[in-house]
């Protein structure tokens, strides 16, 4: 998922026919990652389980990098709980509209 919102905003961000990034949930916007991704499988070696570990934290601070990168107005809209590294990426946000379910 990481992966993917970082490669979704470099492309609008390099493409001259987008002019804004709006960035959305639903009726939720973020429950947060899947703490998994920080731990690592039973059965694996030390030093496997810590590679897999820093390769979770690796996408994500590049997703956040992205979003800081990003030259376009970005505008969240916010529904429901924002949780997580959804609340993180707020912080990069140009404009944050919130409906008045919206809770943090």
């Amino acid at each position: 998922m990481n992966l993917a919102i970082a490669r979704t905003v470099k492309m609008a961000d390099e493409d001259p026919t987008v002019k804004m990034i709006l960035f959305h949930g639903g009726k939720f916007f973020s429950a947060g990652n899947d703490l998994q991704i920080l731990t690592a499988r039973e059965g694996r070696a030390p030093e496997e389980k810590r590679k897999e570990m820093m390769a979770g934290m690796l996408r994500m601070k590049n997703c956040l990098m992205q979003w800081v990168k990003c030259t376009k107005p970005v505008v969240a809209v916010i529904r429901g709980g924002a949780h997580g590294i959804g609340f993180t990426t707020m912080a990069h946000m140009d404009f944050i509209y919130c409906s008045p379910d919206a809770y943090f």
